[in-house]
């Protein structure tokens, strides 16, 4: 497997196992996207996810996620 945390490849498996094969909508998906984003990145030495920072991700996201 890639070792690329921002690899679409990685993403998709959380994915999986956070639905389990279950239907989603395309927030619960866009909310998953948010925090493994948020989690995965190496830009930051703590983890925070405060609850304004991840409403404004969710927002950003579903947006970008609603024009593909």
């Amino acid at each position: 497997m890639n070792d690329d945390t921002n690899s679409p490849r990685v993403i998709s498996r959380i994915i999986e196992r956070v639905f389990l094969e279950k239907e989603y909508s395309n927030t619960e998906f866009v909310y998953v996207v948010a925090i493994c984003k948020t989690i995965l990145d190496p830009k930051h030495d703590s983890l925070q996810l405060k609850e304004s920072t991840m409403k404004r991700k969710v927002k950003r996201y579903l947006v970008g996620f609603v024009i593909l």
